[in-house]
């Protein structure tokens, strides 16, 4: 396991949390200061219909009590620009990365996040090579896990100051969720409910991995394809993806 400490010490730039009087601090919490926190709420939606647009958020579908459920989950971008409009310092203390069995990597990162007035989070991310968006593209694995893992732990610090803990896009994009729009110009996918002809071969997950590697592909295509290759349980399933790729790329 490879353990790499970082920033320590917060920035010149932080606000650093000051020491408060008990009895002063539950006095607060009575209606003025359920009217702060409305306020901060208040500020919060307004922060986000001005702020977050179209690109900064992903279109999700989950599984909710036995349902398919549609949800708008914000992307890194969002948290920044709302991180940056509320004055929220974030800054990584730890992050470390180990080796598992089959090759793979484990990144684990823990962000501290401070807002102006005064609350203080430290969060938690982590990132696995064993997640699918690894699956056909392990050339940069260390860097991209570690990046993902800091990523996963600065959006949740910052959602946990203003918006009670919001998931982000970034944490679901390990699997656990599918995008439900494609990127423009979409490919043709099979039928999930398609042939089925045996397992998928080794020589066709080879040719997957070639093709992603086109720079006809934008990275938004790319990573629809990974999802969608994630889902082919048989050989005639992911001929009919390769088939529709090498329109695309070919």
């Amino acid at each position: 396991m490879t353990t790499q400490a970082v920033a320590t010490m917060p920035p010149e730039s932080v606000v650093e949390v000051q020491a408060f009087d008990l009895t002063t601090y539950i006095a607060s919490l009575g209606e003025e200061g359920l009217a702060r926190q409305r306020e901060l709420m208040n500020a919060y939606n307004r922060a986000v219909l001005a702020l977050v647009g179209e690109d900064d958020i992903q279109l999700v579908e989950m599984r909710e009590r036995g349902k398919t459920v549609t949800k708008k989950l914000k992307k890194k971008s969002a948290w920044s620009k709302l991180a940056s409009h509320f004055r929220i310092s974030s800054y990584p203390t730890q992050i470390e990365t180990m080796e598992v069995g089959g090759g793979h990597l484990h990144s684990r990162a823990i962000v501290r996040a401070i807002a102006p007035w005064g609350q203080s989070v430290a969060c938690v991310g982590g990132c696995s090579t064993e997640e699918k968006r690894f699956q056909y593209d392990r050339s940069r694995a260390r860097h991209d896990c570690e990046a993902t893992a800091e990523t996963r732990a600065h959006n949740r610090a910052i959602a946990r100051l203003i918006a009670a803990g919001e998931v982000s896009a970034e944490e679901m994009e390990g699997g656990a969720a599918v995008p439900r729009r494609a990127p423009a110009r979409e490919v043709r996918v099979p039928d999930p409910n398609g042939p089925s002809t045996g397992d998928i071969t080794d020589a066709q997950h080879q040719e997957l991995a070639n093709l992603l590697g086109s720079e006809k592909l934008s990275d938004n295509q790319r990573e629809w394809i990974q999802a969608k290759a994630g889902h082919c349980e048989t050989n005639g399933q992911m001929e009919a993806l390769l088939r529709a790729v090498r329109q695309k790329v070919l």
